[in-house]
């Protein structure tokens, strides 16, 4: 087993964080990571929130075979400071400021996957090697735009997606 860990700090109340670990339990080979990000931005309403999780998990039964299931997650929320012009926004505002201070969006990311890789042979000859990959991916999106005077829009998006892809290797 080995795993190792890393961090930073910065400007505007920064930090970043991620660790990993991997290793192997007799034929099952695995990875882990996480990250973890975080700062408040230049501008008002710039802030950034971020966290990633990924893994895979193997299954190793011998040269020929192997199968994979990776996984992984990912969320965000974030503000939306709105543009500065150089006329009224900025002079008024100045360079830090916000002309949307209650804007912001966030994003949930999710997928799985599971591949099987099968090398084929006969009477000791390499044929070639089959491979599967099934797939599916799940994403939301949400945003929030106030616009004042009582007016606002707030919308939710998602995708979701499905992959099979087979294959053939000489």
């Amino acid at each position: 087993m080995s795993g190792k860990a890393g961090g930073s700090v910065g400007s505007y109340t920064t930090i970043k964080g991620d660790g990993e670990l991997s290793g192997t339990v007799k034929d099952f080979p695995y990875y882990l990571f996480s990250q973890y990000y975080n700062t408040h931005g230049y501008r008002l309403n710039s802030h950034v929130q971020a966290h990633d999780y990924n893994g895979r998990v193997g299954f190793v039964k011998s040269d020929d075979l192997v199968i994979d299931m990776v996984t992984g997650w990912h969320d965000d929320n974030y503000g939306m400071p709105g543009g500065l012009s150089d006329s009224g926004a900025l002079e008024t505002l100045g360079r830090r400021g916000s002309s949307h201070d209650k804007d912001f969006a966030s994003t949930k990311d999710r997928f799985a996957q599971i591949s099987l890789d099968k090398k084929l042979t006969f009477d000791d000859t390499y044929l070639g090697g089959l491979g599967l990959d099934l797939s599916y991916r799940n994403r939301d999106t949400y945003y929030w735009f106030d616009y004042g005077c009582g007016r606002a829009t707030a919308s939710k998006a998602g995708i979701d997606t499905y992959t099979v892809n087979g294959n053939y290797q000489i």
